[in-house]
């Protein structure tokens, strides 16, 4: 089957929505566990359950995000270019972790130090991948010359903005919050009782930045297409006009008032996993918490699209689904060696749980 090319941006765009919702729940956990080592003094109950990184399904993420960036090879070399710093300090943070467990498994009764040291890099990579969010919603200074249509970046980012602290500090308390709850799913019983009131304050302070972050996006200013765009054509960001102003990040929500119900189900979705993890029924807090992450993330994605990264610097440069991608037969190609190579994938795990 072959698809148009807006049909083929849109398939990439949601593949991206999935790689950002399957990252934050699985990932999301993982760090959120470490973050805790340095809660618990009894660490040999957590470490067995910190995943070495659930190895098919990292695959998976791994080469899905290759298959994103060559799909959307402007915004990557956006990120790669601006943020590059963070990012490899947040890949080496990956790489190493499993490493770092191993070692830590192997001489747990020496190493409290050594944990804590672990808890810091994990706080440090949810510190930094939350303020990433907040950094590229207020918009990377970028812009592409006129004459050469070369990428200039122009300024410095902005790390210590109020505003992306308060994604860091949601992020941070998202992750936390997956993390506890899986944790208590998987230890004993020994472990509950004082992961209970963690998982409540985390609950509720979650909710409460979110809804934060909800007012201050209202004074934010925001990114709105205001030219007819030609959603089939060749990418060119030049080709647009865009308006910038406080809260038309909420201009989707403005259009379509039941997108609405996808906020509503964070904060819904966070008290449940508090409610359900105090009545001791873990596995359905959990599903509550990934749930919760999932719709985060939706709530991002209805707020910004069609923008992928806006311009700081020109707000008309901005990248968004109709002129970032690449050409239609590369979309087209890249979704069906995708889409083997996922289903080889599910194969091999299918066969290696039997």
């Amino acid at each position: 089957m072959i698809f148009d090319y807006e049909t083929l941006r849109l398939i990439w765009w949601g593949w991206l929505g999935v790689f950002l919702i399957v990252f934050a729940v699985s990932n999301g956990r993982d760090l959120g566990m470490a973050i805790l080592l340095a809660y618990f003094e009894r660490v040999d109950d957590i470490l067995p359950n910190i995943s070495h990184g659930w190895r098919i399904l990292q695959l998976w993420l791994m080469v899905l995000g290759f298959f994103l960036l060559s799909a959307w090879p402007l915004p990557g070399m956006v990120l790669l270019a601006v943020m590059k710093a963070a990012l490899f300090f947040v890949l080496s943070a990956f790489l190493f972790r499993p490493l770092g467990f191993c070692l830590s498994a192997r001489f747990i009764q020496r190493t409290r130090k050594f944990q804590l040291v672990l808890s810091g890099i994990a706080l440090l990579t949810v510190w930094m991948l939350g303020m990433g969010v907040g950094i590229i919603m207020q918009g990377v200074a970028f812009e592409f010359e006129l004459q050469s249509g070369r990428l200039v970046f122009n300024g410095l980012i902005d790390f210590f903005s109020l505003y992306a602290m308060l994604t860091a500090m949601l992020t941070l308390a998202a992750f936390l919050l997956q993390g506890a709850v899986y944790l208590q799913y998987k230890t004993v019983e020994e472990v509950t009782p004082d992961i209970k009131p963690l998982i409540l304050m985390t609950a509720m302070s979650l909710i409460l930045v979110f809804v934060a972050v909800g007012f201050w996006s209202f004074q934010l200013h925001g990114y709105h297409i205001s030219s007819l765009v030609d959603v089939g054509a060749v990418s060119d960001p030049l080709q647009k006009t865009v308006k910038n102003g406080p809260g038309l990040w909420l201009d989707n929500y403005g259009h379509y008032p039941v997108l609405w119900g996808i906020p509503a189900g964070v904060i819904v979705c966070a008290a449940f996993s508090a409610l359900l993890s105090y009545l001791n029924k873990a596995g359905t807090a959990l599903f509550f918490s990934s749930m919760m992450l999932a719709t985060i993330v939706l709530t991002l994605g209805v707020a910004m699209f069609p923008f992928i990264i806006p311009s700081g610097a020109y707000a008309d440069h901005s990248l968004t689904v109709w002129d970032a991608s690449a050409e239609a037969a590369s979309l087209q190609t890249l979704l069906w060696v995708y889409m083997l190579f996922s289903m080889a994938l599910l194969i091999v795990y299918l066969i290696r749980r039997r």
